[in-house]
């Protein structure tokens, strides 16, 4: 009974909530190029017809570029046990979408994550009828978890962990997510501390494996090796250096860590978590001396 009603409050404000971010989260599509018509898969509407989509495979959801790459990490490791299985991929992010278009082979659908709204929900889960859904680290939906618990589709949390701040919000507020957490039928931890803590804000404690991190285990990955057209990149700027990489970087940081590198013989690459800020680095390189 709570969960239902925890449920109606829910989807009385997530509408509400979901007009007013719009205008902002238009404007960061936009930075990020990623205005298409694939867009419309956010409300569950489609070019291709239903009858030819693949259906009863394994739905991934994963929110963005990270976590797409380890879903397709998970669905290349899978396809090796199973060439048979088919899989349906929803990332959240622009950037996230055209990473698994690009990566995804044969047997992949690659779509948006549509809203966390029932009736979408609804159309998408009769669409594709998938036999599981694997929720890539903890994005943990309300009605994806209510509705696939109602139609006896198993959900699974895989690279599972939580921050300490997530941690403390969720005991703050386990009186609201403990009952949808508690829908989970399986969790795959990163670390044994990880899989406590799963334990103790609603997962029964035999749902949950400690498996280790999805992003990190090097099964089944190739060897890393040097791309010909990053070398000639970096010829460019002078043979026989060498390299070093501050990556995934946030506003600030840039500039806080190429300091050190100033007027040195290091070759600097400088990589921002979010391509859109590429001008706003460049100007704070700029004026640390940087050309």
């Amino acid at each position: 009974m709570r969960r239902l009603v925890l449920l109606g409050v829910y989807n009385l404000l997530f509408p509400v909530f979901a007009v007013l971010s719009l205008p902002a989260w238009l404007v960061k599509v936009a930075k990020r190029g990623g205005f298409s018509r694939a867009l419309w898969q956010r409300l569950g509407i489609y070019e291709r017809d239903a009858e030819f989509e693949k259906t009863g495979g394994v739905y991934l959801h994963a929110s963005s570029v990270g976590e797409a790459m380890m879903a397709l990490k998970l669905i290349n490791f899978w396809k090796r046990k199973d060439r048979s299985q088919t899989f349906v991929l929803a990332t959240t992010t622009s950037t996230g979408y055209d990473i698994a278009c690009a990566h995804a082979g044969d047997g992949v659908r690659v779509i948006y994550c549509p809203l966390d709204i029932p009736w979408i929900l609804q159309s998408v889960f009769c669409r594709f009828d998938p036999r599981l859904i694997v929720l890539i680290d903890s994005e943990l939906w309300p009605n994806l978890l209510y509705l696939a618990d109602q139609k006896e589709i198993p959900v699974a949390l895989v690279n599972a962990r939580l921050s300490p701040r997530s941690e403390k919000r969720h005991r703050q507020f386990n009186g609201l997510t403990g009952p949808f957490i508690s829908l989970l039928k399986g969790v795959c931890a990163q670390a044994p501390e990880h899989a406590t803590v799963w334990g103790e804000i609603g997962v029964d404690e035999n749902r949950i494996k400690v498996t280790g991190s999805l992003k990190f285990d090097p099964e089944g990955q190739a060897t890393p090796g040097k791309r010909d057209d990053f070398e000639e990149v970096l010829s460019v700027f002078g043979s026989g250096r060498r390299v070093v990489l501050i990556a995934s970087t946030h506003a600030g940081e840039e500039a806080l860590l190429a300091g050190s590198y100033v007027g040195r013989e290091e070759l600097l690459v400088v990589v921002p978590r979010h391509a859109e800020r590429r001008d706003e680095v460049k100007r704070d390189l700029e004026r640390l001396g940087f050309e």
